[in-house]
């Protein structure tokens, strides 16, 4: 947002706001390696609460991530053979076609193509 400041008439400088502050254009370099120095510092300290807090669990035994599931290649290899489609075999299984397709042994038609 740009603010004009009544001055003189043959002075007028755009003013800044930021956060609700109006700034001047002619601000210290100081103040903005100040605030960026301080913006890293408070992003540093969240950084390492997180690692701390992953390690913390990590130490707990708890497995992080999404949990794995198996699937049956030979349901999947029958029921294709059977000419059940793709979408429906994944409605089945409870997963989304792309991991069907990853997971099929008879190729899929992501595997088909050349890249």
């Amino acid at each position: 947002m740009v603010v004009e400041a009544e001055v003189k008439e043959e002075q007028r400088r755009p003013l800044f706001g930021v956060n609700g502050v109006v700034r001047s254009k002619k601000v210290d370099r100081a103040d903005i390696v100040r605030d960026a120095a301080i913006a890293e510092f408070e992003r540093e300290l969240i950084r390492s609460r997180v690692r701390s807090g992953l390690a913390a669990v990590r130490a707990k035994g708890k497995q992080l991530g999404r949990p794995k599931k198996i699937l049956d290649t030979k349901r999947i290899e029958a029921l294709r053979a059977k000419g059940v489609g793709w979408k429906r075999i994944a409605a089945q299984m409870g997963v989304g076609v792309g991991t069907i397709y990853r997971v099929a042994l008879d190729g899929s038609k992501i595997r088909e193509r050349v890249y």
